[in-house]
């Protein structure tokens, strides 16, 4: 559980700062005299994204909360987690390179070591197929799938 809570929270924090840096390149950027944050194409992923990662910071903290209590729902929680924060990461991440067009590969702004972590939280340090198992098993009480 512990794991899972440490990579969530990793996650999200990446994720925030993605966005973060999106923002602030969708307000600068102006090519035809307006910023480019004020197109839906841009804005929408970017709220909701900001909407995801908010729901999995606010349910990593109830995971916490339930291991510290020792309760039973814990694993399933950590699990979920995990799974929200670290697919919210990583969109989050490859967002920020499509708002930042071709400049989002460039060294100058850096974005392609904070996409490949946020995609590396996806299957380590479990996979998010095998988190997925482990809540349909553990959690839904489905057969074990694997």
């Amino acid at each position: 559980n512990t794991e899972r809570l440490l990579i969530a929270a990793f996650a999200y924090g990446l994720g925030f700062h993605c966005i973060s840096r999106a923002v602030d390149y969708a307000r600068d950027r102006a090519p035809f005299g307006a910023p480019i944050g004020g197109y839906q194409a841009v804005q929408h992923p970017l709220a909701r994204f900001w909407a995801e990662l908010s729901a999995a910071r606010a349910l990593n903290h109830e995971a916490v909360r339930a291991v510290e209590r020792q309760e039973r729902q814990a694993a399933g929680l950590a699990n979920a987690a995990k799974w929200l924060a670290s697919e919210a990461a990583n969109h989050a991440a490859d967002h920020a390179i499509q708002v930042h067009g071709g400049n989002g590969i460039t060294d100058e702004y850096d974005l392609i070591p904070l996409w490949r972590t946020t995609r590396l939280m996806r299957f380590a340090p479990i996979s998010n197929e095998m988190v997925l198992n482990q809540i349909g098993q553990h959690v839904l009480g489905l057969p074990k799938s694997y």
